[in-house]
Order: C-alpha cells, then sequence, then structure tokens
C-alpha cells in the first residue's frame, strides 16, 4: 500500500465515512524513511472530511524516535494547540512479521471534552484534562502544576467539604509533559469522619436530655 500510493484506493479506503464510523480524527501513513506519505482527517461531529493540521504534523514525533514494542507499535499522547490527542501506530508489513517494515501507521483520537467526559462517565468519575498550553488556568490547577514543578509526581487538593480533586502530570510518546489530569472524587472518609464526630457529639448530648427530662418527670411525680 504504501509503495504505491493510488489516490482513488486512498479516497475508497480513507473515506470521511469510514473514519467517522472508526471513531478516529486522523490517520496518517509514513514510509520507510520517515517521510508523510498521506495524512486524511475528518471532523467527527459533522462526518465531513477535514484537512490535517501543519501544527499536527510537526508535533507528531517521527516513527523512528518513539520507543515502541519489539513488533514496531506504540500508543501515548501527543500535545497540539487545539488539544490532546491519543495515537496509536504500527510498522507496516507482511501479516506473518516477516521482512522490513514498509513504513508506519499511526491513527489518532482528539481528546475534546465531550471524550473525556464520557470515560468519566464510564469510570464514575468526574475527569478532565489540561493541555499545558491552555490558559487560563483556574487556582487549584495552578497549585498543581507548581506541585509538579518541586518533583511531587501527583497532588490532592480538597474541593469544599464533600469532594477532592487528584491531578497527575501526563506525558507524551517522548516522555515530556503533555497534559494534565484532573479527576474530581467524593472525600469518602472525610464526611463518614464528619459522620462520626455527629454521631459521637450528638448521642452523648441525646442521652444526657433524655436523662435530664426522666429525672424531672421523676422529681415532679415525687415532689406533687
Amino acid at each position: 500500500f504504501v509503495p504505491d500510493l493510488d489516490p482513488a484506493s486512498i479516497d475508497e479506503k480513507l473515506s470521511a465515512a469510514c473514519l467517522t464510523n472508526l471513531r478516529i480524527n486522523f490517520v496518517v501513513f509514513y514510509d520507510a524513511s520517515g517521510r508523510v506519505e498521506c495524512a486524511k482527517g475528518v471532523n467527527l461531529e459533522a462526518g465531513e472530511e477535514a484537512g490535517v493540521s501543519a501544527d499536527l504534523l510537526d508535533r507528531l514525533p517521527q516513527p523512528h524516535v518513539i520507543p515502541s514494542d519489539p513488533a514496531g507499535a506504540f500508543a501515548g499522547l501527543v500535545a497540539l494547540r487545539e488539544g490532546v490527542a491519543l495515537v496509536a501506530g504500527t510498522s507496516i508489513g507482511k501479516t506473518d512479521g516477516s521482512g522490513p517494515g514498509k513504513g508506519t501507521l499511526v491513527l489518532g483520537r482528539m481528546l475534546t471534552p465531550d471524550v473525556v467526559a464520557r470515560l468519566g462517565k464510564v469510570a464514575l468519575i468526574d475527569m478532565a484534562l489540561y493541555p499545558r498550553e491552555s490558559l487560563p488556568l483556574a487556582e487549584e490547577e495552578r497549585a498543581a502544576l507548581a506541585a509538579f514543578a518541586e518533583g511531587r509526581p501527583r497532588v490532592v487538593l480538597p474541593v469544599g467539604e464533600d469532594r477532592m480533586a487528584g491531578y497527575a502530570a501526563l506525558e507524551d510518546l517522548l516522555g515530556r509533559p503533555a497534559c494534565l489530569l484532573r479527576v474530581v472524587m467524593p472525600r469518602e472518609v472525610h464526611m463518614f469522619r464528619q459522620r462520626t464526630w455527629v454521631f459521637l457529639l450528638g448521642v452523648p448530648i441525646l442521652v444526657g436530655a433524655l436523662a435530664t427530662l426522666t429525672t424531672l418527670a421523676v422529681l415532679e411525680k415525687l415532689v406533687l
């Protein structure tokens, strides 16, 4: 496929409908030397073909410099100006794996806020991704970035009385900082402690009040 690219075959096999059904935003073919042979993109919301941005091609690392497994496969994140993309690639070769690779196939999906929100619903948590270039950031995100700069791999900050936010710095394909992951979860331990304190304080008060009322009732009967 790569050595003899046929434009008609590309349009047929990589049509907007095909990429939309696969829920893939872009596909890039590299030849054995790392040169881009073909790049196709699609707008998944509209189901229409869209060009692959120059920013994506500039920031997508060359296949030969990306750490991969023995089969030549790799997966990870790429930070772009318009957001964060999840990409996966593999060497193009014979089915049995024999012979040298003829190039590299890279597929990508943009991690838009809607996509991240759907992932959070599946995991039953509140998730958000913040590219390092996205501005402005809230006070909590800036505090997390400051903590990462000090060498802390993860940061947990309270968000009100009943929730907490965990932050982690995610790296791209080359191990460089790509984005900030934010996960918000209930502060179950804190809320359990609060309920425990209410119980421990409330029960003695209730028992004391009942004892006082009982004593007054008995004294009233004895006196009268």
